[in-house]
């Protein structure tokens, strides 16, 4: 008498079925995946604060309260659109377009885009902390008495 074989020998059907086994295995795996990626969400960017509420934003971005300098406003022409030297220091303040959460109030753009120099007294809100010789950044929320440097 004969003994049955142990194995039997692989054909199309098992092989077939073990594709199929392996794709719906996959299959089972990404849908969860998928639908945890579509539910999780990134963080939004936040929107910027118009200069006039500067002063009165609460929390982030800000470090300081706003204060009002005298100097000398210059329109640059880098990635800082607006360099601020204050009167009576050897400080530099700058406002950086697009790097920060705030907007350039209506009427120092329309200013500076005719006179690239000017003298006023400005109210600013720090957003980054003060440290000898490095540029701390600013929003501005208003100028005032405005002349024109030639």
């Amino acid at each position: 008498m004969e003994r049955p074989a142990l194995r039997r020998p692989l054909n199309g059907n098992v092989r077939q079925q073990d594709t199929y086994v392996r794709r719906l295995i996959r299959t089972s795996l990404a849908a969860p995946a998928v639908l945890l990626l579509s539910v999780v969400r990134t963080p939004a960017e936040p929107e910027a604060i118009a200069a006039d509420r500067v002063c009165s934003h609460i929390g982030a971005p800000f470090v300081e309260p706003c204060r009002t300098i005298h100097g000398n406003l210059v329109w640059g022409g880098d990635n800082i659109q607006v360099r601020i030297y204050p009167s009576g220091t050897k400080r530099i303040l700058g406002y950086a377009d697009g790097a920060l959460r705030c907007t350039l109030p209506k009427q120092l753009e329309e200013i500076l885009a005719g006179t690239p120099v000017i003298e006023a007294d400005v109210t600013i809100r720090p957003v980054t902390a003060s440290k000898p010789e490095v540029m701390q950044f600013v929003c501005i929320a208003s100028v005032s008495n405005v002349r024109t440097k030639r």
